[in-house]
């Protein structure tokens, strides 16, 4: 994970929403703790205190898609590896109406673009 995601996962703003899509604490959820190591919570340890929860990009439970990345972005219309001028990814949404406006967000990873895409989508 490089120092951008780790930023990135620490936005205020993305903590709230992650708080709000996963619910509770689960076996297996990752968090980075604030002296930055990353941890993965384990039940029944008491929920960790002061750190930053880290979503898996796509959900491991397929009844709670919410409690990944990309289950957590509005109006997803696509996930693509773009190649130029490097290889990075990009997810493109579009607003809620039929014929909106398409947003494209970039990321060095997947991870990246999806955390892009849900700082700047509108809440």
């Amino acid at each position: 994970m490089t120092k951008e995601e780790i930023d990135l996962y620490k936005n205020p703003k993305l903590q709230k929403l992650f708080k709000e899509k996963m619910g509770k604490w689960e076996d297996g959820d990752r968090y980075i703790t604030a002296k930055g190591k990353e941890e993965i919570y384990i039940a029944p340890m008491p929920a960790p205190l002061n750190c930053y929860r880290i979503p898996d990009v796509v959900s491991r439970q397929n009844n709670k898609p919410e409690r990944g990345l990309l289950g957590m972005i509005d109006h997803l219309l696509s996930v693509l590896p773009a190649k130029a001028p490097y290889f990075s990814w990009e997810v493109k949404t579009r607003d809620d109406s039929v014929l909106g406006d398409v947003y494209s967000y970039p990321g060095d990873s997947l991870a990246e673009a999806c955390l892009n895409a849900l700082i700047l989508q509108k809440q």
